[in-house]
């Protein structure tokens, strides 16, 4: 369960930072036309929950190397 959202999260970052941005871009220089932008998303949520993603299985690893079951 906490693997699929972090896979969603990152999902929502590439899509903000990677898609958004090159979207109209590349629809203008494929069609020579111009779309509306793209919406933002929620990146404050995504990262919240993000690094506690990350901070807990830091936390499970640690765990696991000092032996604790």
């Amino acid at each position: 369960m906490a693997t699929s959202a972090g896979w969603v999260c990152v999902a929502g970052f590439g899509v903000q930072f990677i898609v958004a941005p090159l979207l109209p871009w590349a629809v203008l220089v494929v069609t020579g036309k111009t779309i509306p932008p793209v919406p933002p998303l929620d990146t404050a949520t995504m990262l919240a929950l993000l690094a506690g993603l990350l901070g807990l299985g830091k936390l499970r690893s640690d765990d696991k190397r000092a032996g604790v079951a």
